[in-house]
């Protein structure tokens, strides 16, 4: 039978305080008494409750904490959302949490257990291999404990889509790899986007709101000290960044030690802790965390951990060397490979401005201006990895995956994202279908959206009506479009492969047969206004149709601009023409300021009238000169 201290006086109070709004006012300091001196009571007159790990001197002496957790749980009408990692402080902080339930179960009844508590984990699917085993098996410990105690939990696993996953975005969208020195994309897009799409669709159940149960602490670093200190409501009750919520932190003031104490001392039964403590003190090398605490695991008898070790991506490019990542090799040497491409990858990981980057922008199509003022003098913005680096990084990634398959079980890459990345390259121009060559032992074409294998139809259709036929009116014909009065529009034959690609998508996606309408381009049967009609449709296409494509020439020129770290003498005339550069005073030294030189160019150039008889002006220079 279910022992309840003080059940009425506690009863009424909460009844009181629900009725007021709770939300960022802190706990109500009569209350908390209470729920000490019924924890004090409860804890002194039961013997055992028979559940290993749940004992009076463990949660006396965070007294504090389990008030505040329980006062939440059963004064607040929101519920709790647990973020679960895996690694040692969300552990600790699950554990917390668990106990907390069971405290109200057993000290007030089963009837207060009337409100969810989710616990997330955020599957990035890069975990490191020994590591996602581990956090897998330890949310079916969470939910099974939860069941069989009635504690109402709802245990959710979330992961990116297959268009937000890392492989999609670096190798088929071409995104730079996130770095110290970068954006870090990653975090954002394989993390925290699916944690906020259950968060949302919680919120829109429960509708006013949760509390964020959360394991940081204050010693992991200075910066999360100051921040935590800043969102601070009342002790470890926080501001949180959704409206309606709130955060709570129950270990913030914990250190390293006090964290590895209670998984070796005092956990429920549903953690592991060796197996835990066996992957830290794998992924340390070194076990300085807390080898003067514990005996260490090499001895079988305790666990061992490491500060140096981490939880997260084997694919991760913070740092210029992965040490959790090269300590695991020594325990799984299939991990060896992972580590060689690991560090492949990462010599391009700062994303110089070489002929690794596209000279446009990725997603949106179109060449883009730095600003004037700052260091790259106004040149164009280099892109993401171009369509050939990244066939050399899918084929450098499968290979490291047919080396350790048979080891691993799981491909580095799923069929799903190999077939969004094969519909990436056809939108950049991949008329090859070169993820089905670079993958040909995988079985993944079948997932390809039917859209793009008619696209490259379209594409043989368009690209065959550049070429000048028989009994074409010019005015009429693809090569050479005009508008409606006549004036001339636009040359396709300059176009690339990437250009008709793109039309051929568009128009498949409103629905047009992209085929057919090429077709008909082609037909003799077609009146001349129809076809005009037809090509007008076409130019008016969102995007696609306004892309600077850039000829060969003039992306080697701008590699050259990137090369030099400076604008060349036609970049120099376009922005002295658009007013974004005024010409500087004269001296007797020459022109002050960045473009000293190109204005020096402009007045030879003035001058003798013809570029090229002009000393000073580049070869290269002289052939977009033409060019133009």
């Amino acid at each position: 039978m279910s022992y309840r201290p003080n059940i009425r006086i506690f009863e009424d109070k909460i009844k009181k305080l629900q009725r007021k709004s709770f939300k960022d006012k802190g706990f109500d300091k009569e209350l908390i008494t209470l729920i000490k001196q019924d924890i004090e009571s409860f804890l002194n007159c039961i013997t055992s409750l028979d559940i290993e790990g749940f004992t009076a001197p463990i949660i006396l002496k965070q007294i504090n904490t389990y008030s505040e957790l329980i006062y939440l749980y059963v004064v607040d009408s929101r519920v709790f959302s647990c973020a679960y990692s895996g690694g040692k402080d969300s552990t600790v902080t699950m554990d917390v949490v668990l106990k907390s339930l069971l405290l109200i179960k057993h000290m007030y009844g089963q009837e207060f257990i009337n409100k969810t508590t989710y616990v997330i984990f955020s599957d990035t699917l890069l975990e490191m291999d020994p590591v996602i085993e581990g956090i897998l098996n330890s949310i079916n410990k969470i939910d099974e404990f939860g069941i069989k105690h009635k504690l109402c939990l709802d245990v959710r696993k979330v992961s990116p889509s297959t268009k937000n996953t890392y492989f999609s975005l670096l190798i088929g969208k071409g995104y730079i790899m996130p770095s110290r020195n970068s954006k870090r994309w990653c975090t954002d897009r394989l993390k925290i986007q699916p944690q906020k799409k259950l968060i949302v669709n919680i919120l829109n159940q429960t509708k006013n709101g949760f509390i964020a149960i959360t394991g940081q602490r204050q010693d992991e670093s200075l910066e999360r000290k100051n921040r935590m200190k800043a969102q601070t409501v009342e002790g470890s009750f926080k501001v949180h960044e959704f409206k309606d919520c709130n955060l709570y932190a129950p270990i913030e003031h914990w250190n390293t030690s006090d964290v590895w104490n209670h998984i070796d001392n005092h956990k429920l039964t549903w953690i592991d802790s060796l197996t835990l403590g066996r992957v830290y003190a794998e992924a340390s090398g070194d076990g300085d965390e807390c080898r003067s605490l514990l005996e260490g695991f090499e001895t079988g008898s305790k666990l061992q951990c490491g500060m140096s070790a981490r939880y997260g991506c084997w694919s991760c490019m913070i740092f210029e060397k992965d040490k959790t990542l090269g300590n695991l090799t020594k325990h799984y040497p299939y991990m060896k490979e992972m580590e060689k491409l690991r560090n492949w990858f990462a010599k391009y990981r700062d994303g110089h401005w070489d002929h690794n980057r596209d000279v446009y922008i990725h997603g949106k199509h179109k060449m883009k201006n730095y600003d004037f003022d700052n260091h790259r003098h106004g040149m164009k913005i280099p892109g993401g990895y171009t369509l050939y680096f990244r066939k050399r990084m899918l084929s450098e990634l499968l290979k490291c995956e047919r080396k350790v398959i048979e080891e691993r079980k799981t491909p580095l890459i799923t069929d799903a994202e190999l077939a969004y990345i094969q519909e990436c390259w056809i939108e950049d121009g991949d008329l090859d279908m070169s993820v089905v060559k670079i993958a040909h032992d995988r079985n993944f074409k079948h997932l390809i959206n039917p859209l793009y294998p008619r696209v490259l139809v379209a594409v043989e259709e368009m690209r065959d009506f550049t070429k000048p036929k028989v009994g074409y009116v010019d005015v009429y014909n693809w090569k050479y479009v005009y508008d409606e009065n006549d004036k001339f529009a636009f040359d396709s034959s300059k176009f690339c492969d990437r250009y008709f690609c793109q039309m051929a998508i568009q128009l498949e996606k409103k629905e047009k047969n992209s085929i057919a309408l090429m077709k008909s381009l082609h037909s003799n049967k077609i009146k001349l206004s129809d076809k005009q009609m037809l090509i007008n449709y076409i130019k008016i296409l969102p995007l696609e149709t306004s892309m600077d494509f850039v000829d060969s020439t003039k992306e080697n020129y701008i590699r050259e601009e990137w090369r030099k770290d400076k604008i060349g003498f036609i970049t120099f005339l376009n922005k002295l023409e658009n007013k974004e550069i005024k010409q500087p005073e004269h001296n007797l030294f020459g022109y002050d300021g960045d473009y000293g030189s190109h204005f020096e160019q402009l007045d030879e150039f003035n001058k003798k009238g013809d570029i090229i008889h002009c000393e000073s002006i580049s070869l290269q220079d002289k052939m977009r000169w033409f060019e133009n």
